[in-house]
């Protein structure tokens, strides 16, 4: 029997000193990241590994979440450390969980049994406030500090340093990347500062000079062959510099240098191993197929099944029964042929065909009756 508790009143909010508040602050302060990190690509792209993988992961009949909760719970979990939801009850008896934008959190003591939740539960054109007890509240945190057990923390809140480092990379090669981009032609010194004509036509002002009648040839030649004269010769000294050199043009754009680019890839496998996501798996990540599905093993095993055992925990303590989330079916299509080797291995060793399948990952599927 669920009980949320929702009518209870708080209890009375226990606050923290100066002292402890002080501490809290200088330590959230050395481990936070700036927002700006949240816009990288590599943290984009660990974020979205971790939804897209906990949205194949099989859910049990009765529990009130599908593949659309567990992505966004997963992005949460990347890319804040932490995603809170409120359980409630629909008009017709459904459990549903409201994904809360903030909260306050308060309590006696370590036991998170004993926490009350202050949820911002937010609409398309207004948000609720919301006081629930911490059995109606569904918290999953990636990480946690001693000092602050109920404020979870994502993998670049401790390593802040690679995370301000991966935004500056960014920012750097986006001013590359926005700069001017032309064709420049180097001129002799007053090729374009002709005097004006003398017979009375045209001013100064408006008379048209070599340069701009070379370069409008150049605007309109469209692939066909021009034979201008050489600036050089024609408008300059005799002793300049090659006059093929005067007019060739020369390209103005981004060019970021070469160990700015190497760095930032370097930092970004950085970024995805602090997320558990093998080098691989990224955008720099090697293409041989053996590496990818043994790249892909390490991740279901390392980094989905411990998160989906999270999300499986946290559930069983909100909704008191039993949830076991399986990635059985996702992991399964990694390296099918290594697991069916290894099933055969077991059976011929002695071991059962059902517990053989569950060694490897695999759920046996159940036998019909004749």
């Amino acid at each position: 029997m669920i009980s949320l508790g929702i009518a209870q009143p708080p209890r009375p909010e226990v606050r923290a000193d100066a002292t402890a508040l002080a501490i809290n602050a200088i330590v959230t302060a050395a481990t936070a990241t700036s927002v700006q990190t949240w816009a990288a690509a590599a943290v984009e792209i660990a974020a979205g590994q971790w939804g897209r993988a906990l949205a194949t992961v099989g859910v049990p009949d009765g529990v009130p979440v599908g593949p659309s909760w567990l992505a966004e719970a997963g992005r949460d979990l990347a890319r804040r450390g932490e995603a809170l939801y409120l359980l409630d009850v629909a008009p017709r008896g459904r459990l549903r969980l409201l994904r809360a934008t903030s909260a306050d959190v308060w309590g006696d003591g370590p036991d998170p049994a004993d926490w009350w939740y202050r949820l911002t539960v937010a609409g398309p054109h207004s948000t609720r406030t919301v006081t629930a007890p911490a059995a109606a509240v569904v918290h999953l945190r990636f990480a946690t500090e001693p000092h602050a057990p109920a404020r979870g923390l994502s993998p670049l809140r401790f390593a802040s340093l690679t995370g301000t480092l991966t935004a500056q990379l960014e920012q750097a090669l986006g001013y590359e990347a926005a700069g001017p981009v032309a064709n420049l032609i180097a001129l002799p010194e007053g090729f374009n500062g002709q005097p004006p004509a003398d017979d009375g036509t045209q001013t100064g002002h408006d008379a048209p000079t070599p340069a701009d009648e070379l370069a409008e040839s150049i605007r309109t030649a469209k692939g066909r062959t021009l034979l201008p004269e050489t600036t050089a010769a024609a408008y300059g000294d005799n002793t300049a510099r090659a006059p093929r050199r005067d007019w060739e043009p020369a390209r103005l754009g981004a060019d970021p240098p070469m160990a700015l680019v190497t760095l930032r890839g370097a930092v970004e496998n950085s970024v995805l191993a602090c997320y558990g996501v093998p080098a691989p798996l990224g955008p720099l990540g090697i293409t041989d197929g053996t590496a990818q599905r043994e790249a892909l093993r390490r991740f279901w095993t390392l980094t989905v099944q411990p998160l989906a055992d999270m999300v499986s925990e946290e559930l069983e303590r909100v909704l008191e029964r039993p949830v076991s989330l399986a990635i059985g079916r996702a992991a399964g299509t990694a390296d099918v042929a290594a697991r069916a080797r290894a099933v055969k291995a077991l059976t011929d060793a002695g071991v059962d065909k059902g517990d053989a399948m569950r060694r490897v990952g695999w759920e046996p599927e159940p036998e019909t009756q004749p």
